[in-house]
């Protein structure tokens, strides 16, 4: 047995119509080992296929290799396989895939880059402990019957990479992680479970082929990766057409954590000297220690103190509220509106009437208030004969006619009724007035009654409302030491003595009070009145004004100092800070700190019980001292136990105030609490305090900016920060409030899902609330952004790389490296004035961004935008595209390059993830002489070598702004090339205003201005106007009577009559005689331009511009289109000659014929003719108008074209291969054009090929009565002849001159026109097993594939296969329709493709193929 030869190979017996590109297999096996015998397993074996499939095979194999050698025959080594299981994961040509056995998943990959996770189904439970051999046998054998086995996708989507190119990939032993190579040379790395990109290595240049199963470097969060800094000679990558921006983003974001880019700009900024501060939380004990030695200290200032005090009061949270949080939730409420009866004591028959919206507060009523300096009247209400005193002003509110419903019997000033004594309405404070000795229920006066609303008496609760307590007490009706009537529990309930609404909500007594005014004939009017109240900001519940006792510091008295503290500071914008914030400041009340909740900071006051004794703690110490225990936590349910003895003999111990303090105290003791001011960190406070910056809403200003600025101000004299940002409000788009309850906003994370991060924080600091005012949000402002500026910014990106590759093509020698060292220098007008430009634009934006104006800086570099792509790319293509000289195309690339990168440095802060995205690429040719980690060596060439390092930054956020370059600022060049934009967009607009287009020539432009310097400086950029606005001349003159030149004035009458109301006809007048020269001067500055003492602002007058009929024409109005823009007046003279409107057709015939060849996907390179047809017009009459200018412009249109355009009607000759072919309507008339590729000079047919390029071996197999023979190629794409040995009953055919199966060979031309390599392609062959189907190529994009195969290529790569070795003529899809045309075409002839670049350093190749499943 030791003589018998061991197989070399099994084959397996697989159906299948299509090829096999990989393959993988499993060995079935149970937990228990008991489905391994004797003689036989069972093995799974997963086959990939060129059509897209994957298929899951059943067979058995012989166990051992004893039994294999024992029972060799031929006819034996042939085991049949059964399918169990199928599914299609592409719908192209998988390229590669593995599988992992311990967890039962595997990958594929295509040829369009797609990646597939997939599953193998095994029931590993399917047997059981106890079963025996057979058993286990026979439930396999079931279970395999039954489909229980299969393959399945394990993930919803699929993993597509973009350029990537995959050629193979593997799985890690532990099943982990998955890595595949490409064509681009790098390695990509991801995760097994769901797919996630990690890495990106790029180690190679070139294509890999390969990569081995066992990893060497096992990487845990890939921290320990080997990552290289800098590659010789890698050229930027090839940007897409199309970019999917929140993808990008998703990449980017995975970038800056892979590369730790937030920690290292950190470090940045701590190494530049800035403090660092830990991160805090209020309820942090180091946090809450500092609170309690901030109030410390405002209590020993006697700025501390306890009183009664009238408060919006949250019945939901039982706290009052300060006043900056009241006024943070206003909203329009609907309430009851009544008007009261208060009969005088002395003249029973004569009542005061009283209007308040609050009825519930008439139980507390105590006094009325009058204007004593207003009139008011007693009445006769002529229905009931009432007598009734009410403001003479507010009759209204009673009568629609007062005249005729009563009568006026007395006017007299308020001052009258003061002291008045009247019958209150409720009896439930008799009490009081005895206590009061009377003096109660009585008439006072106060500026604050108004003639606004209401009946010109204020009712009045003393204990219900700031007003009414502050007169009240002036007037003695309370004392602040007296009796406090609010008879309220904590709900805003009614208690005792108010016993007959007692328990009721005091918003839903109103009704009841109502009812009870009513039944005592109390009650004149009951409407309702909508108004603006304020709601409690955490419950959405009314806030009540009621009395409450609280704890204040002190501000009304310090008004004065918190002014002069905050003019010390800059604010933007500055009108917050003078109007909305200053006046606040100016009307400030003393400020409730105290809240009875229970969690929260605990106001560190001890009080005995009589009140008499008052300890306040201000640190931790201080409160183990006094109280003998020592506590970490600040929190109630740990101080609120302790108590500090009495220091009077025999009293009981102080205890801990109930109260903890308002939120907004904690927040402006930030300052000082963040770093345990004063018990640590001293110095660092001290010397970074006042701080920089701070940034909030504008809602703020009664919030944190105002508690921030009193405790600072208190505690130090000097405000808490240095400048500060202060942003509007986003509300939605109907103007509302975003509000979750109403879902009135988009979801945030949909929007940067669907258009990016970059696209939704560039609209909101682009918009209103960057300067303090509100923003209604709309979803389709973020979609513009994306449409008006990152796309337009892209494309010009793109065009830039795209032109760095075609200069390296058409420069072979050279590469294109761009060095930041050096200054960037060009004679060309239009790059030294964008150069120029970019750096004013520099210098302009780190002005603005020091001063804190975002709001100026970011509509200037969006207006960049503008300039760069529109003006700057669209004007300079033909130099970026090379058709000037290497030397002019590298000087405008140099300039492009140096205008993007410092475009992206600039807007980077605003736009942070696309200027990564730009700079990932750029940055392989940016060459900055930086130092390099861990040397001493600067990044320039080594001496050594030609290696090029390139930047040493990973992120271009980790890139310092470039200082600004003086010397390139060219401030003539961007004079002149402003006015050169202003006459060509007046230009443009003129043309529209006619509706010429641009492809028609004009015979001139006149430019209008009354300053030579600026004739001089459109002069210098002529030829620029001349062809942007396709004029024939430019005329510049500065007299403007000579055209009959006039200014008309029209006012905007409706904006003007809103506005100045009767003195807007004057005003209106005077603006129809404006003089030119005042009218030129508002059209320059129309922010600062009066008329009759009143200022205009933009838009009050629009001025037109007429030409009369005297002059170099009498006709001037039908010859000329007038517009004027910055002073400067441009003419258009509209009326062309018969020559240029011919020439316009001629170029709409141009413009048509590039349209099909770009519908058609011709590039320009490519050769063709045109041929055109004139097709009778459909009313029978003769065409005249085409055919005259196909004749006199034909030279002219075959130079645009630059091929033969050639009229099928006077030629004998017709095109032989039409690609595209079009019927066009132009100028009424109708002509077909015809577009013929050709085939270039030499023969259209592949050379006939001797034999295959390749060695090639005839097998043949016998199978019953038929013998398959099928040809073998041996080498692709060397010459080595491979060894392949008779097996599995195949044996070598005795016919071994020529391939039995059709062929074709193909060559690789490189760019010298020298073949690179050959290889040969089987067209017609049949599959290697049973039933041995034909396998055929039948289209062009299976040969491509195949001859990619052939050449060692990959097959997104190959883009044209080529019928001569010029590469000038391709096959397209129809020549090669279908398996006959092939055949026809190709059989034995050979093809050619263009050579491609392919690793070889990286890759061994596998030179010997044994034939295996």
């Amino acid at each position: 047995m030791a003589n018998v030869p061991k197989p070399e190979f099994v084959i397996l017996d697989v159906e299948s119509n299509s090829f096999v590109t990989a393959f993988d297999y499993y060995h079935v096996e149970s937990p228990d080992k008991k489905m391994i015998n004797e003689e036989k397993q069972i093995i799974l074996i997963i086959t990939a296929y060129e059509d897209g499939h994957l298929v899951l095979y059943r067979s058995s194999l012989p166990n051992t290799l004893d039994f294999l050698i024992d029972n060799r025959q031929s006819e034996n080594l042939i085991y049949e396989s059964k399918c169990i299981s199928i599914i299609s994961t592409h719908n192209v040509m998988l390229t590669c895939m593995d599988w992992h056995s311990a967890t039962h998943r595997g990958i594929c990959c295509s040829v369009n880059d797609e990646i597939s996770l997939l599953e193998l189904n095994i029931p590993e439970t399917l047997i059981k402990e106890d079963d025996s051999i057979e058993i286990a046998k026979q439930k396999m054998n079931q279970a395999l019957c039954k489909n229980k086995f299969g393959i399945y996708e394990n993930v919803k989507r699929r993993i597509k990479l973009t350029n990537h190119g995959i050629m193979c990939c593997t799985i890690r032993p532990d099943g982990r992680l998955f890595a595949t190579g490409g064509n681009d040379g790098r390695i990509r790395l991801f995760t097994m479970k769901h797919g996630k990109p990690l890495a990106i290595i790029p180690f190679h240049t070139n294509v890999i082929e390969c990569i081995r199963k066992v990893w060497i470097v096992y990487v845990n969060n890939f921290e320990n990766l080997p990552l290289p800094t800098s590659f010789t000679k890698i050229m930027v990558s090839v940007v897409p057409e199309s970019i999917n921006f929140a993808a990008a983003e998703n990449e980017v974001f995975n970038l800056w954590k892979k590369i730790d880019a937030f920690r290292v700009a950190l470090k940045q900024s701590e190494d530049d000297g800035r403090p660092k501060y830990n991160d805090y939380k209020t309820l942090y004990p180091e946090f809450m220690e500092s609170i309690w030695w901030v109030f410390k200290q405002l209590y020993n200032k006697g700025l501390v103190y306890n009183g009664v005090k009238v408060m919006p009061y949250s019945s939901a949270c039982s706290t009052p509220l300060s006043n900056f949080e009241s006024g943070q939730n206003y909203k329009d409420v609907v309430d009851p509106a009544v008007v009261v009866t208060f009969p005088l004591i002395d003249q029973p028959e004569v009542s005061l009437l009283a209007w308040t919206t609050t009825p519930w507060t008439l139980p507390s009523n105590l006094l009325l208030c009058v204007n004593e300096k207003l009139d008011y009247v007693k009445i006769k209400d002529k229905k009931t004969d009432q007598l009734y005193i009410l403001m003479e002003s507010r009759l209204e509110i009673l009568y629609k006619k007062p005249a005729d419903e009563c009568e006026i019997l007395e006017r007299f000033p308020g001052a009258q009724l003061k002291g008045l004594k009247y019958k209150p309405i409720f009896d439930y404070f008799l009490d009081y007035a005895e206590e009061n000795d009377g003096n109660v229920w009585l008439v006072a006066t106060d500026d604050y009654v108004t003639s606004d609303s209401g009946t010109g008496i204020v009712h009045c609760a003393a204990f219900f409302g700031e007003d009414d307590y502050r007169v009240a007490l002036k007037t003695g009706v309370i004392r602040k030491d007296g009796r406090v009537i609010c008879p309220l529990d904590s709900s805003c309930c009614f208690t005792d003595p108010v016993t007959d609404f007692k328990g009721m909500y005091v918003k839903d007594a109103d009704k009841e009070i109502i009812k009870m005014l009513k039944k005592q004939g109390r009650m004149i009017r009951d409407s309702t009145c909508k108004h603006s109240y304020p709601f409690c900001w955490r419950s959405d519940t009314p806030l009540i004004y009621r009395a409450v006792p609280s704890w204040f510091v002190r501000v009304e008295q310090y008004s004065d100092k918190l002014l002069e503290s905050v003019s010390q500071t800059y604010w933007v914008p500055d009108f917050v800070k003078e109007k909305r914030f200053g006046n606040w400041l100016r009307d400030a009340r003393d400020w409730a700190i105290s809240r009875n909740r229970y969690w929260g900071t605990p106001i560190p006051l001890w009080i005995s019980e009589d009140g008499e004794e008052i300890v306040c703690i201000g640190s931790i110490d201080e409160l183990a001292e006094l109280t003998g225990q020592r506590v970490t936590d600040l929190h109630r349910d740990t101080v609120d136990e302790l108590t500090i003895p009495s220091k009077r003999p025999g009293y009981p111990p102080l205890k801990r105030v109930s109260e903890v303090f308002d939120c907004w105290f904690e927040s402006g003791s930030m300052p000082y609490a963040q770093s345990h001011y004063p018990f640590e960190n001293k110095k660092l406070f001290e010397d970074n305090f006042p701080a920089n910056f701070i940034a909030e809403g504008v809602d703020q200003t009664r919030g944190w900016f105002y508690t921030l600025l009193v405790l600072s101000t208190l505690l130090f004299g000097k405000p808490p920060f240095k400048n500060l940002i202060c942003n509007g409000l986003i509300l939605a788009s109907d103007g509302q409030k975003m509000s979750k309850r109403k879902k009135n906003y988009p979801d945030p994370m949909e929007l940067v899902n669907k258009y990016g991060a970059d696209a939704l924080r560039l609209y909101l600091i682009n918009s209103p609330v960057v300067r303090a005012e509100n923003l209604r949000f709309r979803e389709e402002g973020v979609r513009d952004i994306l449409r008006d500026v990152f796309l337009p910014w892209f494309n010009a990106y793109r065009f830039l790389v795209q032109n760095m590759q075609i200069y390296e093509e058409q420069n072979p020698e050279m590469k294109f490296y761009f060095d930041k060292r050096q200054l960037v220098t060009s004679t060309n007008v239009m790059d030294r004035w964008i150069l120029s430009f970019t750096q004013s634009l520099f210098k302009f934006v780190k002005e603005e961004m020091k001063a804190y104006r975002l709001y100026t800086v970011v509509p200037r570099l969006v207006k960049f935008v503008d300039n760069l792509t529109n003006w700057y790319v669209r004007m300079n293509r033909k130099r970026l595209k090379g058709e000037n000289g290497a030397e002019d195309t590298r000087m405008a690339l140099d300039t492009l390059f140096n205008v993007m990168l410092n475009m992206i440095e600039m807007m980077a802060p605003f736009t942070p993830f696309l200027t990564e995205h730009m700079f990932q690429n750029l940055r392989k040719v940016i060459i900055d002489g930086a130092i390099l980690p861990g040397t001493k060596k600067s990044a320039q060439s080594n001496n050594n070598s030609n290696e090029i390092v390139t930047t040493k930054f990973e992120s271009i956020h980790h890139i310092l702004h470039q200082p600004i370059f003086e010397q390139m600022i060219d401030e003539t060049v961007e004079r002149q090339v402003g006015y050169m934009q202003t006459v060509i967009e007046v230009g443009r607009l003129l043309r529209d205003r006619r509706n010429v287009p641009l492809k028609y020539p004009l015979p001139e432009v006149v430019v209008i201005t009354n300053c030579e310097q600026t004739i001089q400086d459109i002069d210098s950029l002529r030829s620029f106007i001349l062809e942007e606005l396709n004029v024939r001349d430019l005329k510049l003159t500065m007299d403007k009577e000579s055209y009959g030149v006039q200014f008309t004035a029209e006012p905007d009458i409706k904006t003007l009559g809103l506005r100045l109301r009767n003195e807007s006809k004057k005003v209106i007048a005077a603006i129809r005689k404006l003089t030119d020269e005042q009218l030129m001067k508002y059209k320059e500055d129309p922010d600062n331009f009066l008329v009759e003492g009143y200022k205009l602002e933009p838009g009050d007058i629009r001025i037109k511009y007429t030409l009369s009929s005297s002059g170099l024409n009498a006709n001037l109005t039908e010859k000329y289109e007038a517009d004027s823009q910055n002073g400067i007046l441009v003419l258009l003279n509209v009326c062309p000659d018969s020559t240029m409107k011919d020439e316009g057709t001629a170029r709409e015939i141009i413009n048509r014929v590039q349209k099909l060849r770009k519908e058609a996907k011709l590039v320009p390179s490519d050769p063709i003719r045109v041929f055109y047809r004139l097709m009778p017009p459909a009313n029978g009459k003769e065409s005249t108008d085409l055919v005259r200018v196909c004749a006199d412009f034909a030279e002219f249109i075959q130079q645009s074209l630059k091929t033969d355009f050639i009229d099928l009607n006077q030629s004998q000759s017709s095109p032989a291969k039409v690609l595209i072919q079009s019927v066009c309507e132009i100028k009424d008339e109708s002509i077909e054009i015809f577009i013929e590729r050709l085939s270039g000079e030499k023969s259209s047919r592949p050379k006939p090929a001797p034999g295959p390029f390749t060695s090639f071996t005839n097998f043949q197999l016998k199978s019953g009565i038929r013998t398959v023979v099928k040809t073998f190629i041996g080498s692709n794409p060397t010459d080595q002849q491979l060894s392949v040995n008779e097996t599995g009953g195949w044996s070598i055919a005795p016919d071994q001159t020529k391939p039995v199966d059709k062929y074709c060979n193909v060559e690789a031309i490189d760019s010298n026109g020298k073949t690179s390599k050959r290889g040969t392609v089987l067209l017609d062959t049949v599959t290697a097993a049973s039933p041995y189907l034909a396998a055929k190529i039948t289209n062009l994009d299976q040969l491509k594939n195949n001859v990619a195969v052939a050449l060692n290529y990959h097959p997104t790569d190959l883009k044209a296969i080529f019928i001569d070795a010029s590469l000038s003529d391709a096959y397209d899809s129809e020549q090669l329709s279908s398996h006959d045309d092939i055949v026809k075409n190709l059989d034995r002839q050979t093809i050619f493709v263009r050579h491609i670049s392919v690793c070889r350093d990286c890759l061994k190749r596998i030179n010997e193929y044994v034939f295996l499943p």
